[in-house]
């Protein structure tokens, strides 16, 4: 478990952690309340529980995930990319608010990532050659008035079942913006079934 910040680099430093070790590719990490960890490189974790208030300042890096991810009302700073390889396992994320995360990458080739609370993504979504990424309705991609969030291209099997909430930003404002404007899907090889405003 993440226990203090007696270091800038919490990650390395293993008096951050209650059991003095950093944990990695086979270990549980647990962010408890009101603390922050932040990346300074490149780290992996078998599994990741986000307590209430919780924060992960990614800082540009990666945090690769081999087991699941729960998190309890956590958040993530800055950018960088959260993977999950779970190397022949499936795998799945839980939650009971929404998570944003920044961009996501999952490779699990042969296996699933089941989505299983909420997550939003304003940068990139990418899938490996043959995983499948499952929403459950769970997904949402983010607008704002400067970007929108991407699912990169799947290729080789990759594939994507559930409904996903795409969003787009349309400027308002003055009486002179006030008019209709035409949206369609911007998927070109799979079923879009609504548009909804929200």
């Amino acid at each position: 478990m993440f226990s203090r910040c007696l270091s800038d680099d919490h990650n390395r430093s293993q008096s951050n952690w209650s059991d003095a070790v950093v944990p990695g590719a086979n270990n549980s990490a647990v962010i408890p309340p009101g603390l922050t960890a932040n990346l300074v490189t490149d780290q992996a974790v078998k599994r990741i529980t986000m307590s209430r208030r919780a924060k992960i300042n990614l800082g540009g890096k990666t945090l690769t995930v081999t087991g699941n991810f729960h998190n309890n009302g956590g958040t993530f700073d800055s950018t960088g990319v959260v993977k999950f390889s779970g190397a022949g396992v499936d795998q799945t994320y839980t939650g009971n608010v929404p998570l944003k995360i920044p961009n996501v990458e999952i490779d699990n080739p042969g296996k699933s990532f089941g989505l299983n609370g909420p997550l939003q993504v304003p940068g990139l979504v990418k899938i490996a050659a043959n995983t499948n990424l499952n929403s459950n309705g769970n997904l949402t991609l983010l607008a704002t008035a400067t970007s929108n969030a991407n699912i990169g291209p799947l290729l080789s099997g990759a594939r994507i079942t559930g409904d996903v909430d795409i969003q787009s930003y349309f400027t308002g404002g003055s009486a002179s913006y006030r008019r209709y404007r035409f949206a369609s899907s911007p998927i070109n090889d799979g079923v879009a079934n609504s548009l909804n405003k929200k």
